[in-house]
């Protein structure tokens, strides 16, 4: 089945008032190939993003959709980029994406991952009980050192929606 790493990991925060504002990035990496980290980059350090609470939502929220067999998409705005994940044949396929970019410029971004638009199958079931793992380490995280950002009760909603998503792969780990 491979080896699927997600994990997460949160900026400096001194100048930030709400969990929206947290900043940091998604490393992913499957058998020893590190998606989010760009090729020839000594300076990457895998982690890919910028509002991370938003994009680990999206992760979470996303996983209905991936049970429908629908594509979601993680956009980083700031790098013009983001990341899809589609299902297909069992497996949910990890691209890069150029976001409202065209030609040379969304080539280059296409061409600095190990995976590009081509993609990199990933086994659904590993997938979907990684990014529940990652999203209860990251909640978890939230709640312990960082409740005081929690503004407008998303730390609560986050919850729910991992709540859900637990339950929809838990049902979906006893048909597969």
């Amino acid at each position: 089945m491979g080896e699927l790493i997600i994990k997460y990991k949160i900026d400096d925060i001194s100048e930030v008032s709400s969990l929206s504002e947290l900043e940091g990035g998604i490393y992913v990496q499957y058998n020893n190939v590190i998606l989010t980290k760009a090729i020839n980059d000594e300076n990457d350090d895998g982690y890919l993003g910028n509002f991370l609470f938003s994009e680990i939502w999206k992760l979470i929220d996303g996983i209905t959709d991936l049970l429908n067999h629908k594509k979601i998409t993680v956009y980083i705005v700031e790098m013009f980029m983001g990341f899809s994940l589609e299902p297909e044949n069992g497996q949910v396929k990890f691209s890069i994406i150029p976001v409202n970019l065209k030609g040379e410029f969304a080539d280059d971004i296409i061409n600095r991952y190990p995976c590009g638009m081509k993609g990199c199958p990933i086994p659904s079931k590993l997938l979907y009980n990684t990014i529940i793992k990652m999203g209860s380490e990251f909640i978890n995280d939230l709640t312990i050192n960082y409740n005081q950002l929690d503004q407008h009760g998303e730390i609560e909603a986050f919850k729910n929606t991992l709540k859900e998503a637990e339950e929809l792969v838990d049902e979906y780990n006893k048909t597969y």
